[in-house]
């Protein structure tokens, strides 16, 4: 009789299959602003600036930093709205012995940063989106006068958190106002002012419309 060595080739006994290669997990792509994290916003512009990057691009690089700066001063100071559900997190809930002047300081510097570095001539043309909600809201003006438009709107909402954080306003960030309705109608005696500056009457005319 024949003698077969286990593992020969009359061997009944099944062979392994062999070993499928370990896979390997997809590479994620990391946001265009990752490798900018630790510079300045100016150093991250003219960063991507030499780098050839295009305005459009600049201006989502530079608007997820300030965002994520915004998000880390939140956390920093302890503010729990992160847990709340999404219909509630606008309130900029803080956690017990945080006072809401705090956040709106937070949102405050947000909107000078903003206003800093994206108003710019040169990237708010480059922002389809900015543009389009702008002459929703203002009709079909030229870029630099939506661009004006949008700077005044800044800096009467910076204006009016700092009133609120001066005042205790019991809201907090973007939804702080002054409890002081003097102080509220001459923000908007004064925005009003700026606007009319700005546009012809006729242009005046259609933004009241709106």
């Amino acid at each position: 009789p024949v003698t077969v060595s286990p593992g020969g080739p009359g061997s009944r006994e099944a062979a392994a299959p062999a070993a499928a290669p370990a896979a390997t997990a997809p590479k994620t792509r990391e946001p265009l602003w990752a490798g900018l994290k630790g510079d300045s916003l100016d150093d991250a512009i003219a960063r991507l600036r030499s780098a050839g990057c295009p305005p459009r691009e600049i201006v989502f690089a530079i608007r997820a930093m300030i965002q994520e700066m915004t998000m880390e001063r939140r956390q920093a100071l302890g503010y729990a709205n992160e847990t709340l559900p999404y219909w509630q997190s606008a309130r900029n809930i803080a956690m017990p012995g945080r006072s809401n002047n705090f956040m709106t300081e937070v949102y405050a510097q947000t909107q000078r940063l903003e206003r800093t570095y994206l108003l710019t001539p040169e990237l708010f043309g480059a922002d389809e989106s900015m543009l389009r909600m702008y002459r929703d809201r203002f009709g079909p003006l030229d870029t630099e006068t939506l661009r004006r438009l949008a700077v005044l709107e800044s800096e009467r909402n910076e204006k009016s958190m700092q009133l609120a954080a001066a005042a205790g306003s019991n809201q907090a960030g973007q939804a702080a106002y002054s409890r002081d309705p003097k102080l509220r109608e001459q923000l908007e005696q004064e925005h009003e002012a700026a606007l009319r500056a700005l546009l012809t009457p006729e242009q005046y005319t259609q933004y009241e419309l709106r």
